[in-house]
């Protein structure tokens, strides 16, 4: 992606001059509608590199910054129209009416503008969908984890196979948590730190422990369907 940014500025900055070398060398009247060419295609070309600046921006994810392609599309594409119509124009500079050249460009600047703002909206939408997601999902996972390494810890063969069980349990609940099961996957997490602290040997307790748990996260899961 910053390969790809610096190389967008580069090229950019290459097809800048060249259309500045173009526009002073062309054998045409520098009259009120080269310069309006020249003054919005310039304008396009800063519109551009602040189009790239945001869409590849250091500040976002690399999703983000994936969504953030169309926006330069976009962009790009509002150049190459600009310069194409800047010729046309440049080229008729003595027949076309400065009314008529200050219409069209402020039409493609606007439509390009509305565009960058539709898309630009679109994509922090997605983005905060997204890490919402991520935050409801946090709970089942770390759950997991923490089930998952106790499972390592432990060396009595009838404990293992009930926190396995257990595992099991978790890994095909709900994912999605919500603020309603705020004080139930509190409840949960508070009786799996306590098995953590259960003595290896003491089973009954341990299996009195995990019964409990298996039972809150049952509760949960059917919590989650009537929440949904």
């Amino acid at each position: 992606m910053i390969k790809g940014k610096i190389s967008g500025f580069t090229i950019l900055g290459v097809i800048l001059v060249v259309f500045n070398i173009i526009m002073f060398v062309i054998p045409v009247e520098k009259n009120a509608v080269f310069w309006l060419s020249y003054g919005f295609t310039t304008a396009a070309f800063l519109l551009q590199i602040a189009v790239f600046a945001d869409a590849f921006g250091k500040a976002y994810t690399m999703k983000s910054r994936f969504l953030g392609l169309p926006l330069a599309y976009i962009g790009i594409s509002h150049l190459v129209l600009q310069l194409i119509v800047c010729f046309i124009f440049t080229a008729l500079a003595n027949i076309v009416a400065p009314w008529v050249v200050v219409i069209v460009y402020v039409v493609l600047l606007g439509f390009t503008l509305i565009s960058l703002v539709l898309v630009d909206v679109g994509r922090d939408e997605i983005v905060r969908i997204d890490e919402k997601a991520k935050a409801k999902v946090f709970f089942i996972k770390s759950l997991q984890i923490d089930v998952e390494m106790l499972f390592e810890q432990l060396n009595n063969e009838q404990l293992k196979e009930m926190i396995q069980i257990l595992t099991n349990a978790i890994k095909y609940s709900d994912p999605m948590s919500s603020e309603e099961l705020y004080d139930l996957e509190s409840n949960i997490e508070s009786k799996v730190s306590e098995l953590k602290k259960i003595s290896h040997e003491d089973i009954e307790s341990a299996s009195s422990l995990i019964e409990e748990i298996n039972l809150l996260i049952l509760e949960r899961n059917k919590k989650c369907k009537l929440l949904k």
